[in-house]
């Protein structure tokens, strides 16, 4: 029988005995795990390319599942997503900072577009009601960050305890809702804050 003969028998052998043949590949498997998961790994480091078109046909064809499947994994994994991100960041930090560097420089327009809307946000969460006194105080922010740049050479930013723009609860551009930290800080802090008060 020629190999192109046998293939089809095979196939048609198969599909006349799916069912038990399905059954007994299940039973097999169950039987032998360890012999399983060693021919799976095999196989899988042998077909990467397979492997990668498998699972783009899977996502193309279970969009939803996927999308619930990410958002449930996400939702139960934040505070790993944030470490990973955290170190991440001290990993590739140099090459971030190039990276974001580069890109103000090529993209002049959108920079004073979120400056502006940074500003924007800031006015809006700034009462009317505060004296020349509180004025003086959150200028005080301020100086004090730029004061402990120059004395140490690290970026320091005046940060918002209770961020002014948050889809749950927004905080005031007022004295008592500032507070100077560094930079890296203030990247890692993000909306943490609103966790623990919420406890």
């Amino acid at each position: 029988m020629k190999k192109s003969e046998k293939k089809e028998y095979d196939k048609i052998r198969y599909m006349n005995n799916k069912e038990e043949i399905l059954s007994r590949n299940k039973k097999w498997r169950e039987n032998n795990k360890e012999k399983t998961k060693q021919i799976q790994k095999k196989w899988n480091e042998e077909n990467p390319d397979k492997i990668k078109a498998i699972m783009k046909k899977y996502r193309k064809n279970n969009i939803e599942k996927e999308r619930e499947r990410k958002r449930k994994w996400n939702e139960e994994n934040r505070e790993k997503i944030r470490e990973q991100g955290r170190i991440n960041y001290k990993k590739k930090s140099s090459q971030y900072k190039k990276r974001n560097s580069e890109y103000r420089k090529r993209n002049p327009d959108k920079v004073r577009f979120w400056n502006a809307n940074r500003k924007k946000s800031i006015k809006q969460a700034t009462p009317k009601w505060l004296t020349k006194e509180h004025k003086k105080q959150i200028l005080g922010f301020y100086t004090k960050a730029q004061k402990l740049e120059e004395q140490t050479g690290i970026k320091h930013h005046v940060d918002h305890i209770m961020p002014i723009k948050n889809q749950i609860l927004c905080g005031l551009h007022v004295p008592w809702n500032l507070q100077v930290i560094t930079k890296e800080e203030n990247l890692k802090k993000h909306n943490k804050i609103l966790e623990v008060i919420c406890d």
